[in-house]
């Protein structure tokens, strides 16, 4: 082998390469022609661990301040490993010292200890266990349908590196993959396929490649080489990284990493807390644990994935409209396994994305209505947020006791406030329109004879049989008191009282009596999913045409000719809801 390969070769096999001009020195001991055959190889090998080894103590007793030849604390444990090159992964480091019953930050640690160590805790390539499990089920799912499930096509590697550790990375892996082609071509059996092993590796070296990104931001902002940076610079080193987190996401990490809580990280710290902001697509614990939620709702065959026409379903759930066409490019654009549907990881990389650029799009608002500035004027801020809101309507709600300037996050703040009365009103309303909700009332109205708000259960039974609805078996009448569950499951969420959920079939089922709410969730129930599909690309439709007819209002001059267009775009008639209901409803 070519010794020039040696760096890349030691770097695979575990070995922290602090500097190639040593190792070339140690090459250069083993032989002076520019290849060294197996045997040399393995010479080398032992003349390098040696050196290794001897670096490695030589860190260690810069950390024995007193010449014990103990280490103390484990913060002072992972800055040796930083200063060796390692990895620092806080879960992987408890793990491993746990090994040795060791469960708090106040422990002494021989050389000898430390070299143990270091052996369990590279043994899974710096990885905890639940990192492990997660590479383990992304590999599985690659290798399911190869020749040989055991391994992984070495043309599949960048993908299957990014779908483990997400699409930051893209780069990284695509170079580590171009590495493996390289060296796997000249092998004379032809065999290029990665074992799971293997593939920790080069997760450990993608790792190690973006470990060294941080440390050129961390140093580039660490303007009086203290190998410290503020609270005020993390953020412009997160903005050299290609991130905007908000403040609450920042406050919320630093909590976890920054031990001293003294606003000053480290490298470690800094390295620490890229990890966490990654693990969480740039989410907090609470919007993370929302958007995993809305995935299980959606997820309604138990897959652990979602199409494309349940990813519409999800993106107009949470308040987002977004058109089928551009769905698929998402999709494409995030679906690292090419399967066609999104794993869960998949879908948070979905919403990374599209919150990326709903920010770009509320910056630019900002900055326009701001005029450049910092600050945007107290009297811009409802015509801003109008702007960027989904119902313009809604906006006075939000900003009526505004009476100061505000900055992006707090315009960003008021968006979101803004977006989210809309996804109230919509869950409400169950996707139906205005008008459609207006005949619902006075179908409720003719029911609810004695005008107490509520239908009894012979005024139920007396409306499902204008319906069409079959109710005279046992299995009928059960199957139409499981919709009656889910309808008020549903119309409790919508209301915010609690989280909705569908009644097990054959399950115990609440009363009969129906509210008016209670019976628009129903008929939305009751629909088939196609059905559900085409009135939720209508009630876009109609949302979009109310939404410009609101911008007509308030601008008639910018927006005249957009007001006709809307006129004829969406005055034609329309298909019915579903056929039982169709006597119902009237068209637009």
């Amino acid at each position: 082998m070519a010794k020039a390969d040696l760096p890349e070769i030691m770097k695979y096999l575990g070995f922290a390469v602090a500097s190639v001009d040593e190792l070339k020195k140690i090459s250069g001991k083993v032989n002076l022609l520019p290849d060294v055959d197996f045997n040399e190889f393995m010479a080398f090998v032992e003349r390098f661990s040696q050196h290794e080894y001897d670096r490695y103590r030589k860190i260690f007793d810069e950390y024995d301040s007193e010449g014990t030849g103990d280490v103390v604390k484990t913060t002072e444990l992972r800055k040796i490993l930083s200063s060796i090159g390692f990895n620092v992964m806080r879960p992987a480091i408890e793990e491993a010292l746990a090994t040795f019953d060791i469960a708090t930050a106040d422990v002494t640690m021989s050389y000898e200890d430390f070299i143990q160590f270091l052996t369990v805790y590279m043994h899974t390539e710096c990885f905890a266990k639940h990192q492990v499990m997660n590479m383990y089920n992304i590999f599985n799912g690659f290798t399911a349908h190869a020749a040989d499930p055991r391994y992984l096509p070495a043309t599949d590697l960048s993908e299957c590196l990014v779908a483990a550790f997400g699409l930051p990375c893209q780069q990284h892996a695509v170079r580590i993959e171009q590495l493996v082609l390289r060296f796997r071509k000249s092998r004379s059996d032809g065999e290029n396929g990665i074992c799971f092993h293997e593939f920790m590796i080069f997760g450990r070296r993608l790792c190690e490649a973006e470990q060294a990104d941080y440390r050129g931001a961390f140093v580039q902002f660490d303007k009086d080489n203290s190998g410290s940076i503020s609270i005020d610079e993390l953020s412009a080193a997160l903005d050299c990284l290609g991130y905007r987190p908000m403040r609450s996401m920042l406050q919320e990490v630093l909590s976890e990493v920054d031990f001293e809580s003294d606003e000053i990280l480290d490298f470690e710290e800094f390295s620490h807390f890229m990890m966490l902001f990654k693990q969480r697509d740039g989410f907090l614990k609470k919007e993370l644990d929302e958007l995993k939620a809305v995935f299980c709702k959606f997820d309604c065959d138990r897959s652990d994935s979602i199409d494309v026409h349940e990813l519409g379903d999800m993106l107009r759930f949470l308040g987002h409209s977004i058109a089928t066409d551009d769905l698929h490019i998402l999709v494409a654009e995030v679906d690292a396994d090419r399967s066609g549907t999104l794993d869960v990881n998949e879908w948070l990389r979905l919403m990374r994305r599209h919150r990326e650029s709903e920010l770009k799009r509320l910056s630019d608002i900002f900055m326009h209505h701001a005029q450049g500035q910092a600050m945007m004027p107290s009297a811009s801020i409802t015509v801003a947020v109008q702007e960027a809101a989904p119902d313009p309507t809604l906006v006075p709600k939000v900003t009526r006791t505004l009476h100061k300037a505000i900055d992006f996050e707090d315009f960003v703040n008021l968006a979101d406030r803004a977006r989210a009365l809309h996804v109230d009103a919509g869950r409400k309303m169950a996707g139906f329109s205005d008008i459609e909700i207006e005949n619902f009332q006075e179908m409720f109205d003719g029911y609810d004879k004695d005008g107490n708000g509520t239908i009894d259960s012979v005024e139920v039974q007396a409306l499902l049989g204008d319906f069409g609805i079959p109710c005279r078996t046992r299995e009928e009448q059960q199957n139409m008191l499981e919709l009656i569950a889910t309808a008020k499951a549903l119309c409790l969420e919508a209301e915010g009282r609690k989280s909705g959920e569908t009644p097990k079939k054959g399950g115990p089922v609440p009363a009969i009596d129906v509210t008016f709410w209670e019976l628009v969730q129903f008929c939305s129930t009751a629909e088939d999913p196609a059905g559900q599909r085409r009135r939720g690309d209508r009630y876009e439709t109609h949302r979009e045409a109310k939404v410009l007819a609101e911008r007509d209002r308030r601008f008639p001059c910018d927006l005249q000719d957009s007001g006709t267009q809307c006129g004829s775009r969406f005055g034609g008639p329309r298909e019915g809801l579903w056929e039982w209901k169709a006597h119902i409803v009237v068209g637009w």
